[in-house]
């Protein structure tokens, strides 16, 4: 392969992992509004400045970079293709979730 064709193989790579990360970043965040419902009335360990505000600004960040996102890659076939990868990539990782998620809780 050529230097050229290397290079922007792994800024391909690299976008798509991005991407892949900030669906989780926004996930991390939205996560918060559950755990804090479950433990409504107990004392919590951690502040979050600004709640319920600042998380859900974020989450809602996350939502417009992952959508704008996909939203460029559907313009081209190519960094469509590479976005579908780094989809495909992310849910590889779905069986081994389960599989261990089974063997702790059973």
């Amino acid at each position: 392969m050529r230097a050229g064709v290397r290079r922007r193989v792994r800024h391909k790579l690299a976008s798509g992992a991005i991407f892949i990360g900030w669906i989780f970043y926004g996930l991390g965040a939205a996560s918060i509004f559950p755990i804090r419902r479950a433990n409504s009335g107990k004392p919590i360990p951690y502040r979050v400045p600004g709640y319920p505000l600042t998380p859900l600004l974020f989450v809602l960040a996350a939502l417009t970079i992952v959508g704008n996102a996909i939203y460029a890659a559907a313009k081209d076939p190519h960094e469509f293709t590479y976005l579908l990868v780094a989809i495909a990539l992310m849910l590889l990782g779905l069986p081994g979730y389960f599989f261990w998620n089974r063997r702790e809780t059973g």
